[in-house]
């Protein structure tokens, strides 16, 4: 039996960069199944905190989404055996939102899976202080574009590795040097 593993890929061309991260609006942005973080901003009222799913709905399309996206500082980034264990158990992957997230360059905060920082070969995301959170992400925010080098690091490498047509090319090499018919 032949196996290969396939990490998780996106149609990199749907999304955009973004505006450099001091000059976008949104200074945090929430969205996906959610981070179960518990965040006090001490009534910070001038932050802009976005999160799209409201009563359990979601308030924007994939358009709106993407353009949230590009205009939002930071993202609680999390995989789904920290945030919800009874469906994922122990084990932590990849997923199209860490893709999204890189390449619309916002600084995750939360914790980065190993599948991920194995494939790239360095963390893209800020590890979560969970006993400081809120304090970890005003302080990002207060000095914001001194991490405009990892997000556009980021955005460069998940247009390297992140797309589908790559995952593809691969997958198609497996089958050949595995003297699969294509």
């Amino acid at each position: 039996m032949n196996v290969m593993w396939c990490p998780e890929a996106v149609d990199t061309s749907l999304y955009d960069a973004g505006k450099p991260l001091k000059e976008r609006t949104i200074d945090v942005l929430e969205f996906g199944r959610g981070s179960n973080v518990n965040v006090n901003w001490n009534g910070n009222k001038r932050l802009n905190y976005v999160c799209t799913k409201v009563n359990g709905t979601f308030i924007y399309d994939n358009e709106q989404l993407r353009a949230a996206m590009g205009d939002a500082k930071v993202t609680i980034a999390l995989p789904r055996s920290m945030t919800q264990p009874e469906i994922a158990g122990n084990i932590e992957t990849l997923t199209q939102r860490y893709w999204e997230n890189m390449l619309s360059r916002m600084v995750m905060v939360g914790h980065g899976p190993k599948e991920l920082v194995e494939l790239v070969g360095y963390n893209p995301v800020i590890e979560l202080d969970r006993k400081h959170t809120s304090e970890q992400i005003l302080d990002i925010l207060a000095h914001i574009e001194e991490y405009q080098s990892l997000v556009d690091r980021n955005r460069n490498t998940a247009l390297q590795m992140g797309d589908w047509t790559l995952r593809m090319k691969e997958i198609m090499s497996f089958l050949q040097n595995n003297d699969y018919i294509i």
